[in-house]
């Protein structure tokens, strides 16, 4: 019990000298989030976003109106359209310099050290550094699990690998992401599921995906 209280009393001084070295901008923040790789979002009262570090120092001020957790080095931010409603994203790095500049009208955090862009009306991939991963485009595009991620051509979906090859044909009407080698996939109308070779393990029969 008397190592629990020291273990609590040691947590709770952390906060405090965390909090009385923060600068006023933290101290008037009206939420923050969690830290990852160092690093806590939080909105100031303007409801603008930006960063702290683990001392509570304020290390990239608020200008976005989102700012996501750090992964692999690097963040989503969003903000607001001109003139139109919903956001643009795109992506910083921890010193808080544009990697990928908010033209995304959809963007996803990195998984398997890509990103999924919608610039355009077209889906792409992104590094960390905000490069394209490779040239293809398409109309629609999950993200990467188990090695691969869905794409549509035409009117079908399929899997690509991180190189972007194509290693699943597309033939599905629509489908979901991999998840424990499982992919659930749609045809006519009927789910069912598929292996990361792309046969078919459970045949389409289910209403809802």
């Amino acid at each position: 019990m008397k190592k629990a209280l020291c273990i609590a009393a040691a947590l709770l001084l952390v906060l405090l000298q965390a909090q009385a070295c923060g600068e006023e901008a933290f101290r008037r923040a009206n939420s923050i989030g969690n830290f990852s790789e160092g690093y806590a979002a939080f909105s100031n009262e303007n409801g603008l976003c930006g960063y702290i570090d683990r001392t509570g120092s304020v290390v990239i001020e608020p200008q976005w109106d989102l700012a996501d957790r750090f992964s692999g080095g690097v963040a989503r931010i969003g903000v607001s359209r001109a003139g139109a409603s919903g956001r643009l994203y795109g992506y910083i790095n921890t010193a808080g310099e544009i990697v990928f500049p908010a033209v995304c009208s959809a963007a996803t955090d990195f998984y398997e050290g890509l990103a999924t862009v919608n610039v355009d009306g077209e889906y792409g991939f992104i590094t960390p550094d905000g490069e394209y991963a490779f040239g293809g485009r398409w109309s629609d595009a999950g993200y990467f699990s188990d090695g691969m991620a869905y794409v549509r051509v035409n009117s079908l979906y399929g899997f690509i690998d991180h190189t972007g090859a194509v290693v699943i044909a597309p033939a599905w009407d629509d489908v979901y992401s991999f998840s424990e080698n499982r992919a659930a996939v749609e045809k006519d109308g009927l789910w069912g599921f598929i292996d990361n070779a792309g046969s078919v393990v459970i045949e389409p029969q289910y209403d809802t995906g």
